[in-house]
């Protein structure tokens, strides 16, 4: 992926992401729509790889046939995100190693 690519991304990211907040304050519904998990594991070990230190290794092992879910394509890519910045915060300044494991 090229960097404009990653900009556009981002960009719609960020719009689904104050879409999720205003819907939340609203109490409003959800949108759920069948999510290949694939590309958004792909672009949050990415993201993730440009945020946390170097001296941090990220892991990631997962299925290359993962089934399609019935969720909201942005709640995915922040709970990864949480989850794998939770646990580098766990490292306490350190060094170590991040595993994401998707499906095994």
């Amino acid at each position: 992926m090229d960097l404009q690519e990653d900009i556009l991304t981002a960009s719609r990211r960020a719009t689904d992401l104050v879409s999720q907040i205003l819907t939340f304050s609203r109490q409003g519904e959800m949108r759920r729509e069948q999510v290949d998990l694939l590309p958004t594991i792909r672009e949050a070990y990415r993201f993730l790889r440009a945020t946390i230190p170097a001296d941090v290794e990220i892991y990631a092992d997962y299925l290359e046939a993962l089934p399609k879910v019935a969720a909201d394509p942005t709640q995915i890519h922040q709970v990864l995100l949480n989850l794998c910045t939770n646990s580098w915060h766990a490292l306490d300044g350190g060094g170590g190693r991040v595993e994401l494991h998707v499906g095994r």
